[in-house]
C-alpha cells in the first residue's frame, strides 16, 4: 500500500487532532477517578498494573485505520457526486418540462386569440351581409309599396 505524499499533511493533522482529543479525555477521566476515591486509594490503584493492558497502536495499524477512513471519505464524496449529478439531471429535465408547458400554454393562448379574431371577423361579415340583405329587401318593399300606392291613387275616380 503506497501513500501519496500529498495526503501526509492531512493525515498527520488528523492524527494530531485525534491524539489531542484522547489526551483531553484522559485528563477528564483522571480527574473524575480522583474524585471517586480517596487520594491514598487512588495512589495504590494507579501503581497497580491493569489486568488488561491497552494495545498500543503500531504504525501499520494506524496507517490501516487512516486508509479505511480515507476510503470511506472517498466513497462518501463519490456518492455525493453521483447524487449531485442525478439532481442536476432532474433539474434540467424539470426545466425542460416547465419550458415545454409554458410554450404549450402560450401557443394555446395565441391559437385561442386567432380563433376569436376569426370568429369576430365571420360575425362582422354575417352582420354586414344580413344588413345589406335587409336594406335591399326594405328598398324593394318600399318601391313595391310606392308602385302599389301610385297605382291605387291613379285608379281612384
Amino acid at each position: 500500500m503506497e501513500l501519496d505524499p500529498r495526503h501526509l499533511p492531512s493525515l498527520v493533522s488528523l492524527l494530531n487532532d485525534q491524539i489531542t482529543d484522547l489526551d483531553e479525555r484522559i485528563v477528564t477521566l483522571t480527574a473524575s477517578a480522583k474524585k471517586l476515591v480517596s487520594p491514598e486509594t487512588y495512589e495504590e490503584l494507579s501503581k497497580e498494573k491493569p489486568a488488561l493492558e491497552a494495545q498500543e497502536l503500531d504504525e501499520e495499524t494506524l496507517i490501516e485505520e487512516l486508509e479505511k477512513n480515507r476510503i470511506q471519505l472517498v466513497a462518501s464524496l463519490q456518492q455525493q457526486d453521483f447524487i449531485r449529478g442525478k439532481l442536476q439531471e432532474m433539474i434540467a429535465d424539470s426545466q425542460l418540462l416547465v419550458s415545454t408547458v409554458v410554450d404549450q400554454c402560450e401557443a394555446r393562448k395565441s391559437e385561442t386569440e386567432n380563433e376569436e379574431a376569426a370568429f369576430e371577423e365571420r360575425c362582422a361579415g354575417y352582420r354586414s351581409s344580413i344588413k345589406d340583405l335587409t336594406i335591399n329587401d326594405l328598398k324593394d318593399n318600399v318601391e313595391n309599396s310606392s308602385r302599389v300606392l301610385d297605382y291605387l291613387q291613379t285608379e281612384e275616380p
